[in-house]
């Protein structure tokens, strides 16, 4: 998806041959997509010579307002705020431009096709990289959002520097991605696992102090409301993360509730499943670098990438590498005895080779063996290896 749809100077992956009959002298541009149309584009014009608008042509068959219009461009940004029913708006050249879904010159094969506009994935973010072939290197030019109101700035840096100029802009540019990404890492990270400890720590001690005031039966009453209270402090800890976040991803809320799901997600798995050496060691190593993996190329393409489609796979690696260590070291670890009642966390002093740990049994007898050792009060079940 990215290789073909995403905008790149000098190169023709964005289908610029679609759009080999738009004008550049139109004050606005809308883009809009139809799948009635069989053909790439559907061209819409409106100059000083034609005041009405059809479709395909000043006389054509089909009104404008049968089509979905998704995008409203122009290098001025007083043009997208006017109204439709404004005096000003009948002296602006307007042309339109439909997108066809099924035209395979520009959306490739069936497949591209099936993830683009079957399945929702990126079809708005192909149309945002077609704008792009609208503007001008170090031009500014607006997009407005048909359907959410919300008005974009667009600019394409220009290509036209000297070798050393070329290459301290690109270093600085890689720089700049790769100190937000390890700044996010690290701050979402730190302050996720400092509110998981704090809270698992005010429980241990709310819980051991309700146990002795049932014990000499005493009023309660005062104990939890100041529990509760306590509790409270830590809301605006995550609200002020939430709207961090949203500044990071450039206003988008669902990525930043999403990103944010998944790193409580990730860490809570962290301290509630992961106790032998290898998942101890390897797993955050492996979630940090997918997290600058999605990072690197959120920021490297902020208002032009597949960035939902990336955070899927992301998430999807997550969950496998959260299934393999869970399969492969913890759970032959609490049945082979690594993990037990005097040993709950494994460390380097009983740290086992790569190739030490056996291969793991099926995974109805690791279960049974996990579950007999915890119900069982003789821990000598953890020392012993199940029959083969």
């Amino acid at each position: 998806m990215h290789k073909n749809f995403v905008f790149r100077l000098n190169q023709s992956n964005c289908a610029s041959s679609c759009l080999s009959s738009y004008t550049q002298e139109a004050d606005v541009i809308y883009l809009g997509v139809d799948s009635r149309l069989n053909h790439t584009m559907s061209i819409v014009e409106r100059d000083a010579n034609c005041k009405d608008i059809h479709s395909m042509s000043c006389t054509g068959e089909r009104e404008v307002g049968d089509f979905n219009i998704e995008y409203s461009y122009s290098s001025r940004k007083g043009y997208l705020l006017l109204d439709d029913d404004d005096p000003i708006t009948e002296s602006l050249s307007v042309q339109y431009i439909i997108v066809s879904p099924h035209d395979l010159q520009c959306f490739g094969d069936g497949t591209l096709q099936f993830l683009a506009w079957e399945l929702g994935m990126g079809w708005n973010t192909i149309l945002m990289n077609w704008l792009l072939v609208f503007n001008k290197p170090d031009e500014i030019a607006y997009v407005r959002h048909t359907k959410t109101e919300r008005l974009q700035e667009l600019r394409i840096p220009s290509v036209k520097a000297s070798g050393f100029q070329s290459f301290v802009k690109t270093a600085i540019s890689k720089l700049s991605v790769l100190i937000q990404t390890f700044f996010l890492f690290f701050f979402c990270t730190t302050l996720v696992s400092f509110t998981l400890n704090e809270t698992q720590e005010r429980m241990l001690q709310f819980t051991q102090e309700l146990s002795r005031l049932v014990a000499r039966n005493l009023p309660i009453n005062f104990l939890v409301t100041t529990h509760v209270l306590d509790s409270f402090i830590f809301c605006p800890l995550m609200v002020g993360k939430f709207f961090f976040l949203i500044e990071f991803y450039k206003g988008d809320r669902f990525l930043a509730f999403l990103f944010m799901s998944v790193v409580w997600f990730v860490e809570v798995f962290t301290v509630m499943s992961l106790r032998s050496y290898h998942g101890i060691t390897y797993f955050p190593r492996i979630f940090f670098l997918l997290f600058c993996l999605f990072h690197i190329y959120y920021f490297a393409n902020p208002s032009i990438g597949f960035s939902y489609l990336a955070f899927a796979v992301i998430v999807l690696f997550i969950i496998h590498s959260m299934m393999f260590f869970w399969h492969r070291y913890e759970l032959p670890a609490v049945a082979f005895g690594y993990i037990n009642m005097q040993r709950p966390r494994a460390n380097a002093a009983f740290h086992q080779g790569p190739h030490d740990l056996p291969r793991p049994p099926r995974v109805r007898r690791v279960f049974q063996v996990s579950f007999d050792a915890m119900i069982s009060s003789d821990t000598s079940l953890f020392r012993t290896a199940p029959s083969s």
